[in-house]
């Protein structure tokens, strides 16, 4: 049986003008829709955790780990598509941004990281969890525009990008197993 990873984009975030995206926490809402999805039970059994090394990733699978009783393995390749270096926006530019990188994989707007580098990073983190996870179903805490793009390559849909990663709701889930998707995080409600 092949790995099965489970992709969950991260809860709800506090927005921290005054200091890096990568460094947000969890809003309120955002801790208490975590603890609310892992009771669910939604996700099903976990055999192993991997989180983006992002506080709102970590914050988000803290719950998971408990009742799972499992260590979350923290991997640099699944954090969010870094845009540290550039300046704060406004809610337009930072969407008009967005649209810019979603589009143009190799585009560099405010100072970001390219869509191109991102993918090619996230799609290492995956084929490092199919090596040492085995046939373990795993779980990926994750971001939004980082998953919009692995999930647009699988499906060859990139020209849809900007439309799926609008729709992609906070604690949002996918399951992707030996480079298919048997469950759509663009489609996903729980």
């Amino acid at each position: 049986m092949p790995t099965e990873i489970v992709f969950l984009r991260h809860a709800e975030t506090l927005v921290d003008l005054n200091s890096p995206a990568s460094k947000w926490h969890l809003a309120p809402s955002g801790r208490s829709e975590s603890y609310e999805l892992a009771a669910s039970g939604i996700l099903g059994e976990i055999d192993a955790i991997v989180s983006s090394d992002e506080m709102k990733a970590i914050e988000t699978v803290e719950p998971f780990a408990r009742m799972f009783e499992l260590e979350i393995d923290r991997n640099h390749d699944f954090r969010e598509l870094d845009r540290d270096a550039g300046p704060s926006l406004t809610r337009e530019e930072y969407l008009s941004c967005v649209q810019e990188v979603l589009r143009n994989p190799s585009a560099r707007p405010s100072g970001w990281e390219c869509a191109a580098d991102a993918l090619a990073r996230t799609q290492r983190g995956v084929q490092q969890i199919m090596s040492q996870y085995g046939s373990k179903r795993v779980l990926v805490v994750s971001h939004g525009l980082v998953l919009t793009l692995y999930f647009t390559d699988l499906q060859g849909t990139m020209h849809e990008a900007f439309d799926r990663w609008n729709r992609l709701p906070f604690c949002g889930w996918g399951v992707v197993s030996n480079n298919r998707i048997l469950r759509d995080i663009a489609q996903s409600v729980y």
